[in-house]
């Protein structure tokens, strides 16, 4: 088990594509890390964690740099009994609900947005008209698709590939 207390340091910071996994569980009791940017940072290169994390005392906030990309993989739980928040730390987030979905209706996208828009960065939430929780891959998927692509493209970092 990996007891991390962060106040100024990620509990991990990944630098220049790490593949890391293992069986020892972090521990979680803050989530400021190195200048705000989140008690998991992702600094460059495309990093992946496989472990358990274990929200103490607080929520979780993740973050990565432009050009950056960081996977995680295995169990997240609160120790603590109460309920946690994970948020992002980064560029932007956009949420992509169809009016017509009973699966993940609005509401709850909507909820998710209120949750998320609190990250730094931009959070956005776009509500497709007469689409349904498949509105990725039904009859107008494109349409979804420029949606998405036009928000990456106002993020993507000048001469990186969109």
């Amino acid at each position: 088990m990996i007891n991390a207390l962060t106040g100024h340091l990620p509990i991990l910071g990944f630098q220049g594509n790490i593949n890391y996994s293992t069986y020892d569980v972090i521990n979680t009791n803050g989530v400021a890390g190195v200048g705000n940017k989140g008690s998991i940072h992702n600094f460059s290169g495309a990093n992946t964690y496989a472990g358990d994390i274990r929200l103490n005392a607080t929520d979780l906030n993740l973050g990565t740099e432009p050009g950056s990309s960081l996977e995680l993989s295995g169990k997240l739980w609160s120790s603590s009994g109460f309920p946690r928040n994970i948020g992002k730390i980064g560029l932007g987030e956009l949420i992509i609900s169809g009016d017509k979905d009973h699966t993940v209706p609005p509401a709850i996208a909507n909820a998710s947005y209120k949750n998320q828009k609190r990250n730094e960065g931009v959070t956005e939430i776009v509500e497709m008209p007469n689409r349904g929780h498949a509105l990725v891959i039904d009859n107008g998927w494109r349409e979804v698709a420029d949606t998405a692509l036009a928000f990456v493209k106002r993020f993507v970092p000048v001469g990186m590939p969109a």
